[in-house]
């Protein structure tokens, strides 16, 4: 039986309704949920935590430069992002700037949560990879000059 993993979320974003929508499809898993309402203050957050996951509305200016920024950050440079956008148009300049997953505005609890669901194995992987385990061994320890 595995132990399920504490995630933390971050999302940037100041529109209600997106903020709404992430936040019960993030509560379904447990995980901790952290609002960043520009992109300034979001640019700061990785680099003194680290995350396993940022939703981005692209509406927040800045956005894609905090994208570029986790992609070539060190700890959390294998976050997984999910940026949400409005308009097609943007989704080339988006996935270019590091994004994993896009979801169409507006947002829904379920989609939110179903998209987490589909990422789950690379949230999983990537914190086993981060975070070292205890790991509790019996040990012998021999004496060569006595048997």
């Amino acid at each position: 039986m595995s132990i399920p993993l504490k995630l933390e979320f971050v999302l940037v974003s100041s529109d209600y309704a997106m903020m709404n929508a992430v936040s019960g499809g993030v509560k379904k898993y447990g995980a901790k949920f952290l609002l960043v309402p520009t992109a300034e203050a979001a640019r700061d957050c990785p680099s003194r935590r680290r995350i396993d996951d940022v939703f981005v509305d692209l509406e927040v200016p800045g956005a894609l430069a905090v994208m570029e920024a986790i992609r070539k950050g060190t700890s959390n440079s294998k976050a997984v992002i999910f940026a949400c956008v409005t308009d097609a148009k943007e989704y080339t300049d988006t996935l270019s700037a590091g994004a994993n997953f896009l979801l169409r505005k507006p947002l829904h609890q379920n989609s939110v949560a179903l998209h987490i669901t589909i990422a789950k194995e690379l949230l999983e992987r990537e914190r086993r990879r981060y975070f070292r385990h205890a790991v509790n061994l019996p040990l012998v320890l021999k004496d060569e000059v006595a048997e």
